[in-house]
């Protein structure tokens, strides 16, 4: 199969059969591929994201009524109604909750590109409506990397790098509120990283980073909890959140085995654990059927996995040849739309290598390290549990004097990294304490062997 987007007929339950493709898109053109894919709230339209930066809306009422009337489905997507080109990219976006089709002054989307404030844009016209900037300390305009709105409100919610806002779609301009993710860039409490993905409900927003933080909110963005994934099940970042009932949230990563479930009202430890194996850096979407009971995600091998909460068993489902990069389950019915791409397939070895890192380094704090960081748990799997591994052995060959010399400027290094909160910044902070016993000892041995030296030209 071609890069494209494809609807399902599904069935859960105990009579769960596998998926039947009642829909699909033509393939889109050669190296281009959808990245996202989402429901409207009244279920007529979906919402896609392109690898070329287009944010592209679907009708799918006919599809949609047609399946609901019991009638015979049209097996073809139509072309987009409305293809809006960005030239950076769409980072993130969310439907307006109200939206109905019937209602156009409903129909609208809010969406982030890098270099541009938040926008709320007619997805029946595609013109801007209104403007949504927020500033950091330097007064730098910030780009948005996750958009979700509350609920049945009118609010909504925008990630950047380490600050949250809170934005009225009603009243252009400012954020209603704004914080950081942490008290300093320097404190080791709150969150830390770029925000990946936030997902609100019952008044509560979960959020979490690309560094592997996750964290809850109150409505006015402060601080109730925050966490990390345990080592066992820690990938190389939070790529995606979803809410299963007002209590339960799921979170997927890049390159981790497992799908993991917290019961947020105890956050010791999750309270389940699904396997997904992603090998790769690329998002693999997750999603929950309207009953909140089944929870649904992509994989890198052309299936689909279902599991059943309640019963808890797994069910997979090939639907497609390519990675599933995006799902969404429709808020009514039992339609599924997913979108394949080629992306995990073999590449010519002259096509340079897409880092986010450096796709952001005009937007955010980007170090070197950052980019190595990327690089190495691109190019290994599963990652390292710590890109930085101190070879102890070395410091053996080599005299104190280049001993002495080395440990300082390693320990200098694994400062910077240590500040930037990674995922493996306890084993960074073990390498440093374990560092500085030894760089000591050796400025103590340097010390006496100099003293040593004085008191022998002194008493001869």
């Amino acid at each position: 199969m071609d890069a494209a987007s494809y609807a399902y007929e599904y069935c859960l339950g105990d009579g769960h059969r596998a998926p039947t493709c009642i829909a699909q898109s033509a393939a889109a053109e050669a190296g281009d591929f959808l990245r996202s894919v989402r429901w409207s709230p009244d279920g007529n339209a979906l919402a896609a994201v392109s690898d070329s930066g287009a944010l592209e809306i679907h009708d799918m009422s006919g599809i949609v009524e047609a399946y609901y009337g019991g009638q015979e489905v049209a097996s073809e997507i139509g072309p987009p109604a409305l293809s809006v080109p960005h030239a950076s990219g769409v980072l993130a976006y969310s439907w307006y909750p109200h939206m109905q089709s019937q209602a156009p002054e409903t129909c609208c989307i809010v969406e982030s590109s890098r270099d541009h404030p938040v926008q709320l844009r007619d997805t029946k016209s595609g013109r801007v409506r209104a403007s949504y900037p927020a500033f950091d300390d330097k007064d730098g305009l910030m780009s948005a990397s996750a958009l979700d709105f509350s609920g049945q409100q009118q609010h909504f919610l925008a990630g950047y790098d380490a600050c949250l806002a809170r934005f009225d779609v009603m009243r252009p301009g400012l954020p209603l509120v704004q914080r950081g993710l942490s008290p300093s860039r320097r404190s080791r409490d709150g969150m830390k990283g770029l925000v990946s993905c936030v997902a609100q409900r019952a008044g509560v927003a979960a959020c979490a980073t690309f560094a592997g933080h996750l964290g809850l909110r109150s409505a006015d963005l402060e601080d109730i909890a925050s966490w990390q994934v345990p080592v066992e099940y820690r990938g190389a970042g939070v790529t995606d959140l979803r809410w299963a009932s007002d209590v339960v949230v799921w979170a997927a990563q890049r390159r981790a085995k497992y799908l993991v479930a917290w019961d947020v009202r105890d956050l010791r430890s999750p309270v389940m654990a699904v396997e997904r194996p992603a090998r790769g850096r690329q998002r693999l979407a997750i999603d929950c059927d309207r009953t909140g009971r089944h929870l649904v995600a992509g994989t890198e091998d052309g299936s689909v996995l279902f599991y059943d909460t309640k019963a808890e068993m797994c069910q997979v489902s090939v639907v497609a040849d390519d990675v599933v990069a995006a799902v969404a389950a429709h808020p009514y019915y039992p339609i599924l739309a997913t979108a394949s791409d080629d992306e995990g397939k073999p590449v010519e070895k002259d096509v340079p290598l897409r880092l986010e890192s450096i796709d952001c380094w005009r937007l955010y704090d980007i170090r070197p390290w950052d980019v190595m960081v990327e690089v190495i748990c691109t190019a290994m799997a599963p990652p390292p549990e710590n890109p930085f591994a101190v070879d102890y052995a070395y410091f053996d060959r080599i005299t104190v004097e280049e001993r002495v010399v080395v440990t300082g400027a390693v320990l200098e290094f694994l400062r910077r990294v240590y500040l930037r909160h990674y995922f493996f910044s306890d084993i960074v902070m073990a390498d440093i304490k374990k560092l500085q016993k030894l760089h000591f000892r050796d400025i103590n041995t340097l010390r006496e062997y100099q003293q040593s030296i004085v008191f022998r030209e002194q008493t001869t």
